[in-house]
């Protein structure tokens, strides 16, 4: 019996070995009286030393520890025993091919039923292994935050040159529709003031030589009638066609420049068009009534050659402190596929966005478009 006992001992010593070798850990026992230290069989290959080298002495232990921890891992130890309480540290220890290795010792104290301390008692492991690669990874790390950080400060001056660009480009955007303003109305204004006084000098000039050719009964004078009414009815257009470039908003508002559009594109079109406008409305500055004006001259102009509308509802409204004007026509549409390469919407989106304004296009085949263009009210 007592034979079979001792073959499991050393089994069992056989496998705490190999335990102990694989996991590269070390077990000590400190006698604090005698202040020697035992370990078990493979301390040496922790430490770097050769076989039975160590002569169990506590002060040639501290030896074998890194000199710049020797005194930090000496002061704990002696708390411990001191505290009577666990211990768990880490030091390094330097090979004799001058190789650093991390070690971590942890234990705890051994009392006699007194509670006197008898040991202390605990392992030793290697963690360089560990400790590097958590190195690396801190180093990793540092570096990945030290790149990320310039990305960040790259694109973050990529997002200003690009917000500078927008900018600049909106400004030139708005330059551009101002000068392109600015030119129509140079137009309207010349058609107004030069060509219209023109024919309407000539128009006067044919009326007084119709009215002679008629006193004297003479037969051409009925062709020379035709050519006045042909003078009328261009001045009419040349007249409308001027307002239209250069529409006289002024202090009357946008209210009366709208009501004389839509009578001037319904005696040219033969349509019908309604405007319901809110006279609570007022106080629109220049530029916000030039833009919805050309807004809804704009939408006039597709819903009858491009929609082929025959009705037309203007609507502004003050809903909610907003500012919301509807148009909506009774025409064929846009198509699915929308010519997105067309200017018209996009000025117009464009001209709502200088205004503050949202801009919304609904439009289904058969069914007509609307078009809603929505101001906060100042």
């Amino acid at each position: 019996m007592d034979k079979e006992n001792n073959t499991i001992s050393v089994n069992n010593e056989k496998r705490l070995r190999l335990a102990l070798d694989a996991a590269e850990i070390a077990l000590w026992d400190l006698n604090v009286k005698k202040q020697e230290i035992s370990f078990s069989d493979n301390y040496e290959k922790l430490f770097g030393i050769k076989p039975k080298s160590f002569d169990g002495k506590y002060d040639n232990f501290l030896i074998m520890i890194h000199l710049d921890d020797r005194a930090r891992i000496d002061k704990i130890l002696k708390k411990a025993v001191k505290l009577k309480r666990p211990y768990d540290e880490e030091f390094r220890t330097v090979w004799p091919d001058k190789t650093e290795r991390w070690l971590r010792i942890r234990g705890d104290v051994h009392l006699d039923k007194k509670g006197e301390i008898l040991s202390l008692l605990g392992s030793i492991h290697d963690k360089t292994d560990r400790k590097l690669y958590l190195e690396n990874l801190q180093n990793t790390h540092k570096i990945l935050e030290k790149n990320v950080t310039a990305r960040t400060k790259e694109l973050a001056n990529i997002n200003k040159q690009l917000r500078d660009e927008i900018s600049e480009r909106k400004k030139l955007q708005k330059e551009i529709m101002n000068v392109s303003e600015m030119e129509q109305q140079r137009i309207g204004q010349d058609l107004h003031d030069s060509i219209s006084q023109q024919i309407g000098g000539i128009l006067f000039m044919s009326q007084v030589l119709y009215s002679k050719l008629n006193e004297k009964n003479i037969s051409e004078s009925e062709e020379l009638n035709k050519i006045i009414n042909h003078l009328n009815t261009a001045l009419k257009h040349i007249r409308k066609l001027s307002k239209g470039l250069y529409p006289i908003i002024g202090i009357d508002g946008l209210y009366p420049a709208l009501k004389e559009l839509s009578e001037s594109q319904k005696d040219l079109y033969k349509i019908s068009i309604h405007l319901d406008f809110d006279e609570s409305i007022n106080g629109f500055d220049d530029t916000t009534s030039i833009h919805l004006y050309r807004i809804v001259q704009e939408t006039i102009n597709n819903a009858i050659r491009h929609g082929r509308a025959s009705k037309i509802f203007i609507s502004l409204q003050n809903i909610n402190n907003n500012i919301c004007m509807s148009i909506k026509d009774n025409g064929v549409g846009f198509p699915q596929k929308m010519n997105r390469k067309g200017i018209g919407i996009n000025i117009m989106k464009y001209r709502a966005s200088i205004i503050g304004a949202s801009f919304n296009l609904e439009s289904s085949k058969d069914n007509g478009t609307i078009i809603n263009c929505c101001l906060r009210k100042k």
